[in-house]
Formats: C-alpha cells, sequence, structure tokens
C-alpha cells in the first residue's frame, strides 16, 4: 500500500500534464542532451569517453529514490555490501572494492561526491536530496576526483536556486508504517543577484524482523535538511554556498536466524545505530575570456553510535549449544562503537570554456582527513579476541596536482590524456585497556607513519560515427594508499597492528553509447577488465575471531556484481531506456 500526495508543487509551480494531455497528436517527445560533470566541467553525456549512467531527477523521483540503496539498486555493476546499518556500508563497483570491510577508516575504492567535493566513506549509504541528478562514473576515476576512486565515483548534483519561485511538497505512507514528508522551494531573493533554495525530508519506518526480546529490528526514522545560497553578482561570477545536515536513529538489522522451518525472527536486547552528518560547501566560479578559474572547498563531519549484541540469541545458541539465557547477559554480549570522521578539501581549478577547440582542465588540491574510533565490546564466546576497550586516531593529509586536456585528432576523433601526482602522509596512535577479562594484557599503545607519493592517470579515445552514435576506448590507472587498519584484534596481547600495502589498479574499456528511434530509445554498453594488484582484504580467522588485513592479487574472476566483490573483474555493463 502506497499514498502519495502532491500539494504545494501545483501551487508554485504548475506541474506539467501527461504526454498524452499535453498533445495527443504528437508523435515524438523530445528529450533535452543530458549535461553531466564527470570530467569536473559541464559536457554532453555523448562527449564522456568512458561509462557514466545518469539518473535524472525524473528517474529519482519515479523510483521514490531517498539513499544509495533506492538510486543505484538498478545500475549496472553497482553494489552496495552493508551490514543493516548506514555508517559502516560502502561501494564496490565492477567488483572493485574492500572485501568484508574496509581496513582502515580512508579505505575506499568508489567514493561519493556533492558537486564533485567529497564525502567520509561512512557517508556512502546517506540520505540522498533535492538532487537535480545522480552521475555514476565507471571505473578509475583517480585523474580528476582523486584517491581512493579505483573502482569508480558517485556524483550527487543538487538543485541549485534559479529565476523562478519553484516548490513542492510530497508525502508518503505504507505498510510498517512507512511515512515520509518531503519538500523544497527556491527563488530570487535579488533578482539576477541571489538566490536561495531550502530542501528537507522527515521520513520513519518501523521495524519488519520480529524481535522477543527488544525493539523489532529495522526501524528507522530520520530527518535530512540543505540550505543553498546562490550569489551572481556579474554575468561571469557566480559564488555558490550550501549548508546540509542529515541524521537517523534506528535498529540495525545485522543478523537472523532463518532455516529448518523457522521464522525470520531476532532474539537480541541491544541494537541502536545514531548517526550525525554536516556539510558546508563553497564553489566559486569566475569565467575570464579563454577559461575558467574554479575555487571549491568543502568540510564534512560524520558522527555515528553503534551498540548491537555480538550474538544473536538464537542464532548463537543453535551454534554453540549453550541455553538462550546464556547471551542474555549485556555485559557479556556486547559491541559498542562511536565513529568520529571529519574531511577538509580544497581545489583550485582552471578549465577551458565551453566552445573552444582544445578542451583542457588543471588543478591543485589539498585534503585532510581524521578519524577517531572508539570501541567497547566483550563477546564471551570468543575469547579476549573480542574484549577490552581500544582507540584509535588517525589523520591523513595530502597535495595533489592534475589535469586533463582533449584534443581533436581529426574530424570526429577525440584524444584525450590526462595524469595526477599525489603526495600523502599517513599517522596513526592507537591504545587499548582491558575490562578484567583473563589473559589479556593490562594496557597498551602504539603508533605509526608513512607517506606514500604515487601517480594516477587516464588515456581514451572517443569515435563520433555520427550525431547520434559514439564509440570510445581507454586505458586508466587508479591507486589506492596503505594504511594500518581500523581492527588490531591482537592488541589484548599487545602486539601492535601490521601495515598494508598499497593497491593499484589498471583498467582497460571499449563501449559506445547512442539514441535511436527519434531519441525515444538510448542504448549504452561497455566492456571492460580490470587488473587490481594488491587488493586490500579483510580476512577473519573463525577459530578465534581475529581479523587480519592482507594484500592480495587474483587474476581470474567475474565483473557481475552480484559475484559478491571479486577483486579483479572482466565482463560486459549494459544498458537501455525508452
Amino acid at each position: 500500500m502506497l499514498l502519495a500526495t502532491t500539494a504545494l508543487a501545483g501551487v508554485l509551480c504548475p506541474l506539467p500534464a501527461p504526454a498524452q494531455a499535453q498533445g495527443r497528436d504528437a508523435q515524438v517527445l523530445q528529450l533535452d542532451e543530458i549535461t553531466v560533470t564527470a570530467r569536473r566541467r559541464d559536457e554532453t553525456l555523448r562527449d564522456i569517453p568512458f561509462a557514466v549512467d545518469v539518473q535524472t531527477r525524473a528517474q529519482l523521483d519515479e523510483k521514490r529514490s531517498y539513499d544509495a540503496p533506492s538510486a543505484l539498486k538498478d545500475v549496472a555493476g553497482v553494489y552496495i555490501p552493508g551490514f543493516g546499518d548506514r555508517s559502516t556500508s560502502f561501494l564496490i563497483m565492477r567488483g572493485v572494492g574492500p572485501i568484508l570491510f574496509p581496513l582502515g577508516p580512508d579505505d575506499s575504492s568508489v567514493l561519493t561526491f556533492v558537486d564533485g567535493t567529497p564525502l567520509p566513506i561512512g557517508s556512502s549509504n546517506a540520505n540522498y536530496l533535492d538532487l537535480e541528478r545522480v552521475e555514476v562514473l565507471k571505473g578509475p576515476q583517480s585523474t580528476l576526483f582523486g584517491r581512493n576512486t579505483t573502482g569508480g565515483a558517485v556524483n550527487l548534483v543538487p538543485t541549485l536556486p534559479d529565476d523562478t519561485w519553484k516548490g513542492y511538497l510530497r508525502s508518503e505512507y505504507g505498510t510498517q508504517n512507512h511515512r515520509m514528508l518531503e519538500g523544497a522551494v527556491g527563488g530570487p531573493l535579488i533578482k539576477d543577484k541571489l538566490g536561495a533554495r531550502i530542501a528537507f525530508r522527515l521520513r520513519g519506518i518501523d521495524g519488519y524482523v520480529n524481535n522477543v526480546v527488544g525493539p523489532d529490528l529495522g526501524r528507522e526514522q530520520s530527518a535530512t535538511g540543505r540550505l543553498t545560497l546562490r550569489f551572481t553578482p556579474t554575468d561571469r561570477t557566480t559564488w555558490t554556498l550550501s549548508g546540509s545536515a542529515d541524521s537517523s536513529d534506528g535498529v540495525p538489522v545485522y543478523y537472523a536466524l532463518k532455516g529448518d522451518g523457522f521464522p525470520i525472527l531476532a532474539a537480541q536486547n541491544l541494537g541502536r545505530e545514531v548517526t550525525k552528518n554536516y556539510a558546508f560547501q563553497s564553489k566559486f566560479e569566475h569565467s575570464f575570456e579563454h577559461f575558467t578559474f574554479t575555487s571549491q572547498t568543502s568540510y564534512n563531519a560524520l558522527r555515528a553510535d553503534l551498540t548491537y549484541n555480538g550474538a544473536d540469541f538464537f542464532l548463537g545458541s543453535r551454534i554453540t549449544g549453550l541455553p538462550l539465557d546464556a547471551f542474555g547477559n549485556i555485559a557479556s554480549n556486547y559491541f559498542d562503537r562511536n565513529i568520529d570522521q571529519k574531511r577538509f578539501t580544497q581545489e583550485l581549478r582552471l578549465s577551458s570554456n565551453p566552445g573552444e577547440t582544445l578542451q583542457w582542465i588543471a588543478g591543485l588540491a589539498y585534503y585532510r582527513d581524521e578519524a577517531k574510533l572508539f570501541s567497547m565490546r566483550n563477546v564471551f564466546v570468543y575469547g579476549p579476541a573480542v574484549s577490552g576497550f581500544d582507540n584509535l586516531h588517525q589523520t591523513t593529509t595530502g597535495q595533489a596536482v592534475f589535469g586533463e586536456v582533449t584534443y581533436p585528432v581529426i574530424d570526429r576523433l577525440k584524444l584525450s590524456l590526462g595524469g595526477r601526482y599525489t603526495r600523502e602522509q599517513k599517522k596513526y596512535d592507537g591504545e587499548f585497556w582491558n575490562d578484567g577479562t583473563p589473559g589479556t594484557v593490562p594496557a597498551f599503545g602504539e603508533g605509526g607513519k608513512k607517506d606514500y607519493n604515487f601517480w594516477t592517470g587516464r588515456a581514451s579515445l572517443s569515435y563520433d560515427w555520427t550525431d547520434k552514435l559514439t564509440s570510445f576506448a581507454s586505458v586508466s590507472r587508479g591507486y589506492k594508499s596503505g594504511g594500518f587498519g581500523t581492527f588490531n584484534s591482537l592488541m589484548w596481547a599487545g602486539v601492535p597492528r601490521t601495515p598494508y600495502d598499497s593497491s593499484s589498479i589498471v583498467a582497460y574499456e571499449i563501449g559506445g553509447r547512442g539514441s535511436f528511434l527519434d531519441e525515444r530509445l538510448k542504448v549504452s554498453a561497455a566492456l571492460f577488465y580490470n587488473h587490481v594488484s594488491k587488493e586490500q582484504i579483510l580476512a577473519y580467522d573463525l577459530q578465534n575471531f581475529a581479523q587480519q588485513s592482507l594484500n592480495r592479487y587474483t587474476k581470474i574472476c567475474t565483473g557481475d556484481p552480484a559475484a559478491n566483490v571479486p577483486v579483479t573483474g572482466n565482463g560486459l555493463d549494459a544498458g537501455a531506456s525508452i
């Protein structure tokens, strides 16, 4: 059951009637050519020499997309693993991404960006709000979007205020007491000088997995909001400022017992996740006669508090043979994690103006990430490896210079060459205290730092067979720096964590896109092969629940996203829309 209503939209900005009502005699519905920022500047989709999936606002509304899983669920090659919560979710694209869990607080292969500025990895499953479009960039994007995009990138493009007042209000109600209220309004505050837009969403759902000793699993309520100001003091200058906040409070669905005729049923007396995301962005643009200068600044903060049972009573009893009440003591069956991540970025760019024969972009970037992770846990069935208190503080700073140029070799044939050089520094310190569990050291401290210098790049060719049909081929190199790891399951024994190595990828891709039947049929397809070296993998020792940070090389596997995270991929990536 779903009840959807639209109220304010018809008042502030009359909605267009369906195509049949506008003109039943019309034979063709002309669609506007899609503009994207997949190479950090405005271009038509047909000019991009690699695979890009674009979800327009109309498509997002049709699917009722609220977050990454609902928006990306039908995008070929994209997979979102998770443990039922938001803050530990991450993205995998074309089989490239962490195994089981990211090794470190900045270990990602697919980052989410908002208008080109990166979010922390813990925000991969944040709410989507009032977007003009979602651009899914497939394959390594390290050249222009930076580190940790070896699998791809997701760029969220918010709706900006323009010269007319527009708005909407939408509500929904459905099963499991699903409820949602969403709206936005924007327009000129000072004609031709200052515009503003504000958007919000309130959403909630009751639990959908019955829990016999606590609140039902799956319950969540969230609130999201964004304010955007857009200054246009001259026809050549634009300054966009935005601030947003996103919070959620729920009971994650980590695991539950099912099988042997047993219904899905949970027995967990702990379970809660509270997340808060804050973001501020500034984008200043000034167009000169032959190029455009852009200064883009962002600050993002994520705070997450997770509490849950280390073992569900039913599941633990089935595995160990112990009675249910053996798992009911919270003091010996709990995990508690506090995550605090902050990310600051500053980027300066020069780029060619639209219409120039030689298209190019060059820039400088600086970033600083800070992660503080505090954990408390005691799960008696796993012994000392899952006991005590530990604290991790990691800081990552980096500087990069990058550029890309696109040159028309001959009529209809374009060559693009780009590269990026990055210097990165990581340092950490960690501490452990016991909680009285026998066999553990009273306290332990460790620390370390490492420097990384690396380059990434991309070369591509594209050919326009007709005004409606384009093909392309590319080779690109991506890179993920090494690190020290979020987890050290041997701290209880006084053993320092072992650093893991950097990982790199060389990706090959051929593909094309075209429109047919008077723009009513659009088709895109790509073949790709990923060669991943020293992929970073988190492994578990099931005997003692100890984690290991490993680097592995794998030659053969599939690019099918349903194959559950291969580390090297080759396959077919295709899509069509009517």
